[in-house]
Formats: structure tokens, sequence, C-alpha cells
């Protein structure tokens, strides 16, 4: 994503992608976002009855310390309405 947080409008979603438009750029068609493997009740913070909605398009950035010692790091799209 070009910034940490897009204002959009989700306008719908399946199983591993959210379809998009971007507010400050309503003309510039519709983009997905994939957002497999996590499921679409991690990535939307509104429930699929309130689409189309506005909000906030973010990655949270988490970081797990495997038994190993290794650092994995995970970006994990979220939307929140608002």
């Amino acid at each position: 994503m070009p910034q940490p947080v897009l204002i959009a409008v989700v306008i719908g979603t399946d199983a591993d992608a959210l379809w998009c438009r971007l507010s400050a750029r309503p003309d510039s068609g519709v983009f997905v976002l994939a957002f497999a493997p996590w499921p679409a009740a991690t990535v939307l913070k509104c429930p699929l009855a309130a689409l189309p909605a506005q909000g906030r398009l973010s990655v949270r950035d988490v970081r797990v310390t495997t038994r190993m010692g290794r650092i994995v790091r995970y970006l994990i799209p979220a939307f929140a309405p608002g």
C-alpha cells in the first residue's frame, strides 16, 4: 500500500479479497486487496451487512518469535469503518 492508512470504501468481499474504491480518487476504479490466508472476520472490523462502508484501510504488523528464536513477521490488512 502506498500509505500506512488509506481512506477507502469497501464495496464487497469474498472469502479472500476486498473490493475497494479510494475515497480521494473514486474515479480511479475498483482495486482488489487479497488478504489470504487471513479470514474476512480478521480483516473486517464491521459486519458484512454494513457494506458498502467507508473507513480506514491499514496494515497491522505482527511479529512472532518461534521456539527456535526466529522472528516471523506477518502483515495483516485491517478495515475499520468510520
